[in-house]
C-alpha cells in the first residue's frame, strides 16, 4: 500500500525548511531517524497524556544565539529537528512580533533575522506527519513585545488556518485526551492571553517568578497543572555547587509530588533548567545543566542533568510518574532522555 498523500505542499515545505534552517537545523529534509524517533509507538493508546513521562526542552530554539552574551542565552546544543529525532516531545517556543512577522526570541534577543515561527511549525508538521505514532506538546509564549493587533492576527492565521487544523488539537476536548487521539498531532500549551474562543490548554495563570519556583495552575474545571520553574537565584556570594543543589532540591520535591499523585487529570511540568545566579558569571544555564569541572571551589559543580539522571535510574526501576521534564542541554549526559521514556508508570 502506498504511503498516504502528504498534507504539506512540497514547494512550501522546502521554502519553510530553508528559511527556518538556522533554528530547525536542516534544509530540505529531516535528520536521519534515531532509536527514539518513534518511542511513543510503544505507549498504549488509552493512556492519558497526563500519565506519560515526557522529555522536553526549555527555550527550544536557543541553540545557536549569535551574541557576545551567548553563554547566558544558549540553552541547547542541537537544532530543533534533531531534538525531535532524539525523542524530545515537548517544545518551548518563544516569539514576538518584529518586521511584520512572528520571529523567535530569547527575552529581548531575536534568535535569527530570517526564520519565522511559521517555519518552525512547518518543521514540526513534517515531523508528526512522517512519525504518525508521535504527539508533540508545544508551549507558545510571547517573549518579546506584547499581544498587539498584529500579533493577535498573526497567531489567529497561524493556528486556525485549514492546514493548522489538520495538525493542531486546539479545542476543549484535548484537556482530557489520551495518546491515541493525539498521535500525529500537536497540542498547544498556551502562555498568552486569548479571548477569541478555545485555543489549546490555557496556562496563562503561570506566575512570573514565585519564590519557591513551585506553583499550581488551573487549566480546566477541577484539573491542575503542577509546575516547578525555579530559574533564577539570588543567594549572595555562594559557590556554584550551592546553586545547582538548590535547583535540584526544588525539582526533586516536585518530582516526588508527581510520584505520589494518583489523580490522572493532574499534569506535571518540571524544569531542570535555570538561568543561574544573579550577577554571577560562573553559574550559566550550561553550568546549571551539565556542570563545570574547573577544580576551583567557586565554579566547580555537578550539573542538574547529571544529578537527575542518577535519580531517574534509581526511581524509575519502579516505573513511577514524573510527568514532563524540560531540559537545557538535554543530550548530556548520554542516556538521559532514553531512561525517562523507558520508565513509564503503570497504567490499566
Amino acid at each position: 500500500m502506498p504511503p498516504p498523500r502528504s498534507l504539506l505542499d512540497p514547494e512550501q515545505l522546502k521554502f519553510h525548511l530553508r528559511r527556518g534552517q538556522p533554528i530547525l537545523g536542516m534544509s530540505g529534509s529531516l535528520p536521519n531517524d534515531g532509536p527514539l524517533s518513534s518511542w511513543m509507538k510503544g505507549v498504549e493508546d488509552a493512556r492519558p497524556l497526563q500519565c506519560i513521562n515526557m522529555p522536553g526542552t526549555h527555550d527550544s530554539c536557543s541553540w545557536n544565539p549569535q551574541t557576545i552574551v551567548r553563554p547566558i542565552l544558549q540553552n541547547q546544543q542541537r537544532p530543533l529537528l534533531n531534538q525531535l529525532r532524539d525523542g524530545i516531545r515537548v517544545l518551548d517556543l518563544r516569539f514576538g512580533g518584529r518586521d511584520g512577522a512572528l520571529r523567535l526570541f530569547h527575552g529581548e534577543l531575536m534568535l535569527d533575522s530570517t526564520a519565522e515561527l511559521v517555519d518552525i511549525l512547518w518543521g514540526c508538521y513534517q515531523f508528526v506527519e512522517s512519525h504518525p505514532t508521535e504527539a508533540l506538546l508545544v508551549f507558545l509564549k510571547i517573549d518579546n513585545g506584547s499581544m498587539d493587533a498584529f500579533v493577535r492576527g498573526a497567531i489567529r492565521n497561524l493556528l486556525t488556518s485549514a492546514l493548522a487544523r489538520d495538525f493542531w488539537l486546539l479545542d476543549a476536548a484535548v484537556r482530557a485526551s489520551n495518546l491515541g487521539s493525539c498521535r500525529g498531532k500537536m497540542i498547544l500549551l498556551r502562555r498568552f492571553e486569548w479571548d477569541d474562543g478555545p485555543l489549546g490548554i490555557d496556562l496563562t495563570k503561570w506566575p512570573g517568578m514565585p519564590l519557591s519556583g513551585k506553583f499550581q495552575v488551573p487549566y480546566f474545571d477541577g484539573q491542575s497543572a503542577w509546575i516547578e520553574d525555579l530559574f533564577q537565584f539570588d543567594m549572595g556570594s555562594v559557590a556554584a555547587r550551592s546553586v545547582t543543589e538548590a535547583k535540584w532540591a526544588a525539582l526533586r520535591d516536585h518530582l516526588e509530588r508527581a510520584q505520589k499523585d494518583l489523580d490522572p487529570t493532574s499534569i506535571y511540568f518540571g524544569f531542570a533548567s535555570g538561568a543561574g545566579q544573579v550577577n554571577s558569571h560562573y553559574v550559566t544555564p550550561k553550568t546549571m545543566a551539565i556542570g563545570a569541572h574547573t577544580g576551583h571551589p567557586l565554579s566547580d559543580t555537578t550539573g542538574v542533568n547529571n544529578i537527575l539522571h542518577s535519580w531517574v535510574r534509581e526511581q524509575l526501576d519502579g516505573q513511577r510518574r514524573i510527568g514532563v521534564i524540560l531540559f537545557d542541554f538535554y543530550n548530556a549526559p548520554t542516556g538521559l532522555v532514553e531512561d525517562i521514556v523507558r520508565g513509564q508508570p503503570p497504567f490499566s
